[in-house]
């Protein structure tokens, strides 16, 4: 019988996104990192996350809502009151139905609101009704974040439990070098990852994992006589006193070669 032909389809199943059914608020803020998000968008769609994107009104002036819309294929909410937004009916809406909220880039502004609970915009008051884990990724001017009320607002979200991703250091938009660049989208997404796992089916378990198991014993062992013979092809063991060794025998040697050579003398004897 002639064997089918034709293309051969796989039986296993499709491996399925890593956040499918997930529903991820990315809130993008005003700073010069802000095309980055659009990135971040697509990284998220492709990993089967649903996003809900919301724009501050100073993240508008860096990037437009048509853009994140094309991505994501959903509205873009940029106001409180914006017609047609799920925000002008339910302001927590958007909170109630998050999995994870991710806000980046994160201005010095955004953080201050945030540290200090106002919700004036729309990413404010998600980020204040929400229960889901919130995740927040500083982008600004080293000065800025170095400076000792931005640094006192960092401490106090993290105290609430807020994860603070980066910033990282590098070339800043000003030009010069310093702690302030958004950190990458790769490990934002791994980001949301955990924290949209955090009650999966592996939550409070311990997990070993394990490289394979020993070698057979005989591979072991024949590594370790070649390891004892010289480069005249006798044992390292030959100027060793070797009380246990079968001399008076004539076997073999367990450890590489005869206990006697071709005229009989032992290779052992003192």
């Amino acid at each position: 019988m002639s064997p089918p032909t034709g293309e051969i389809k796989s039986i296993q199943p499709a491996s399925r996104p890593p956040l499918e059914g997930k529903a991820v608020v990315l809130g993008v803020t005003g700073s010069i990192a802000a095309y980055k998000a659009a990135d971040l968008a697509s990284k998220l769609v492709q990993a089967g996350a649903g996003i809900d994107v919301v724009l501050t009104t100073a993240a508008t002036e860096f990037v437009g809502a048509t853009t994140f819309e094309a991505l994501t294929h959903r509205p873009v909410t940029t106001g409180l009151w914006q017609a047609h937004s799920e925000m002008s009916i339910d302001h927590v809406a958007l909170a109630l139905r998050a999995d994870c909220v991710l806000i980046a880039p994160a201005t010095a502004n955004t953080l201050a609101k945030l540290a200090l609970g106002i919700a004036d915009d729309p990413l404010t008051a998600t980020v204040l009704a929400t229960e889901a884990p919130v995740i927040v990724a500083p982008a600004m001017d080293a000065d800025m974040f170095a400076s000792p009320t931005t640094q006192r607002n960092v401490e106090t979200l993290e105290n609430d439990g807020v994860v603070i991703a980066g910033p990282t250091s590098g070339r800043l938009a000003s030009g010069l070098i310093g702690k302030g660049r958004l950190i990458d989208n790769e490990v934002l997404v791994g980001l949301v990852r955990q924290a949209v796992g955090r009650h999966g089916d592996y939550a409070g378990r311990r997990v070993i994992v394990s490289a394979g198991g020993d070698p057979p014993a005989h591979r072991s062992c024949q590594v370790h006589l070649k390891s004892l013979v010289r480069q005249d092809g006798l044992c390292h063991r030959r100027s060793r006193p070797r009380p246990r060794c079968r001399r008076n025998t004539g076997e073999r040697c367990r450890y590489a070669r005869p206990c006697r050579d071709q005229g009989g003398k032992s290779l052992y004897s003192r």
